[in-house]
């Protein structure tokens, strides 16, 4: 299944691409020689067909981390591309692929948490340059430490709070109240609807 959507999306950006032996190796084991002679016929072929730079983004990577036929194909991919082929893992967990030769041949940039956060300085420029609000230092304090400068968060609250006075703004924020509209959206969309249906019902 990966490897087909893989294909499918490769097509797109090079209609020249066949990639049939790719979906033939899906009846092969990888661990297998075959297996590993398919996808070296893959690359092979992909390596043929691009003119130009091809970058490959596999976003929400941590809910297939636990495949152990997909690691083996994106390790061997991995060691064996053309340096043509850029490929970008983006995951809300540790990649558990085998990145030490990479590293060591300066091959990949990792980008962590801490420096994708915004800081307290970004958030004062985001709030007064882009979502165009004069907030109080304090407000925009207390904004960096509820939301630890995550711009989703940051956005989130702009929603709910762009157009009500400072002072409605720290009622809401030193006593319960109920979430507004497009932060209740968010949590429903991206983080409760994906819970398996135990921690639901929890």
């Amino acid at each position: 299944t990966f490897l087909s959507y893989l294909v499918k999306g490769i097509r797109k950006i090079f209609p020249n691409f066949n990639g049939d032996v790719a979906m033939d190796s899906v009846e092969k084991s990888f661990n297998s020689t075959g297996g590993e002679t398919h996808l070296r016929w893959l690359l092979a072929e992909l390596e043929g067909c691009i003119d130009t730079d091809l970058v490959l983004v596999l976003d929400d990577f941590h809910w297939v981390q636990e495949s152990s036929a997909i690691k083996d194909v994106l390790n061997f991919v991995l060691q064996h591309a053309a340096p043509s082929l850029h490929v970008i893992l983006i995951s809300r967990a540790s990649i558990p692929l085998s990145l030490s030769r990479l590293k060591a041949q300066r091959q990949l940039l990792e980008i962590t948490a801490a420096e994708l956060v915004f800081s307290r300085e970004e958030t004062t420029r985001l709030c007064g340059e882009i979502f165009q609000v004069q907030w109080e230092p304090d407000l925009l304090d207390r904004m960096w430490d509820l939301t630890q400068g995550w711009v989703s968060g940051l956005t989130l609250f702009n929603h709910a709070f762009h157009d009500i006075p400072t002072g409605d703004i720290w009622k809401c924020l030193d006593q319960p109240f109920s979430l507004p509209d497009p932060v209740a959206e968010y949590l429903e969309e991206e983080v409760f609807s994906s819970l398996v249906s135990e921690i639901k019902d929890f």
